[in-house]
């Protein structure tokens, strides 16, 4: 079974990890966190436009890629985008997309949310 995790940052500018929630009424975004036993913990407000899914896929040194993070191959600097029903890498300076299965040696450095120098 893959892990479904998503993150997005908070109002007051952390990010949170957990489950997605999307309110289309009370227009809100919503995180869910839960504690080291599985339990629902707490709920925050994230802005929606900093919220990635997490790829299923870790770095060279164990880092969980989310969709928004800068990574370097052994090649580029390429950003995490979710594009034609999976997750890519598009190179920075050129737009190139990638399946991020072609992976090889990747480094998370940043993200488009913190790094913006980067991208």
């Amino acid at each position: 079974m893959r892990t479904i995790i998503f993150r997005g940052k908070s109002l007051n500018n952390r990010w949170v990890f957990g489950d997605l929630e999307v309110n289309r009424l009370e227009e809100r975004t919503l995180i869910h966190t839960y504690d080291d036993n599985n339990r629902y913990h707490r709920q925050f407000d994230v802005r929606a436009d900093t919220v990635g899914q997490f790829t299923g896929i870790y770095d060279k040194f164990g880092t969980a890629i989310y969709e928004g993070d800068i990574v370097r191959t052994n090649k580029y600097v390429t950003s995490v985008i979710y594009h034609e029903a999976g997750f890519r890498l598009q190179v920075i300076d050129n737009k190139k997309i990638s399946p991020l299965f072609m992976r090889g040696e990747l480094e998370v450095i940043g993200n488009i949310y913190d790094d913006e120098q980067l991208v």
